[in-house]
């Protein structure tokens, strides 16, 4: 099927030690705290938001953390495997 094959960028992975791990973990917690306030925030929605900020700065965070952990060699398809 025409677009169904994975990007070069879903064929990386990565190892993810476990202080990063816990890292990225208590980002999202926090990231999810602070969104659940923006929800509720009287601040309209919008660029000048801290919370939106906030936010925006903590996914760029964990992103970084992510990007930062070693890349492990990518599998043989099943094909490869099979020698098809």
């Amino acid at each position: 099927m025409p677009g169904t094959e994975p990007s070069a960028a879903q064929d990386v992975r990565r190892r993810i030690p476990r202080e990063a791990a816990h890292a990225m973990r208590t980002i999202g917690r926090v990231i999810e705290y602070v969104a659940n306030e923006f929800l509720h925030d009287e601040i309209p929605p919008g660029p000048q938001n801290p919370r939106l900020q906030a936010v925006e700065l903590l996914m760029g965070l964990s992103r970084q953390i992510y990007l930062e952990c070693p890349e492990m060699p990518p599998r043989p398809s099943l094909r490869e495997r099979c020698g098809w």
